[in-house]
């Protein structure tokens, strides 16, 4: 658990898809519209799914993912810089907290000043800092991998 505490609701309301996108245009996320309803957030989800919802800022990245990664490389370092980059470049950086903004703005100072490349292939062992369970790998423009690096955050 996040330790994040929400009240469940004592009856549960029926969900209406029309409801749901307005509690969002209004700033709810899916967690928050399922404790108002007394429903799990995969029945809020599967009526934005299924009813053609508009999909988040981080479903659209994950969506746009050109790799085909599991789920141990979503715990490390670049994958995640990635994907808040896609975050970024999606919106501007709008969404993002103060604190996320900083974190990413960190990452790509970093890449540029050194000219790092960020690679992705399966094959790519362990590297302490970037990719602890692999498949991430940093390396210089000119292809010669980085040893020792780490990533911010």
């Amino acid at each position: 658990m996040s330790g994040k505490k929400y009240k469940t609701a004592t009856r549960r309301q029926p969900l209406v898809f029309g409801e749901i996108e307005e509690l969002r245009r209004k700033g709810f996320n899916q967690t928050e519209i399922a404790d108002i309803h007394g429903v799990s957030r995969q029945a809020v989800s599967w009526h934005k799914t299924t009813y053609g919802g508009q999909k988040s800022t981080r479903q659209i990245v994950n969506q746009a993912w050109p790799w085909e990664t599991k789920g141990p490389h979503g715990k490390s370092a670049a994958y995640q810089r990635l994907r808040d980059h896609g975050e970024f470049i999606a919106t501007g950086g709008r969404d993002m907290s103060d604190f996320k903004r900083g974190r990413h703005a960190a990452w790509l100072k970093m890449m540029r000043r050194n000219d790092y490349v960020l690679e992705f292939d399966p094959n790519i062992p362990p590297t302490p800092g970037v990719a602890p369970t692999g498949g991430f790998g940093l390396f210089t423009d000119e292809g010669v991998e980085v040893v020792g690096a780490s990533l911010p955050g």
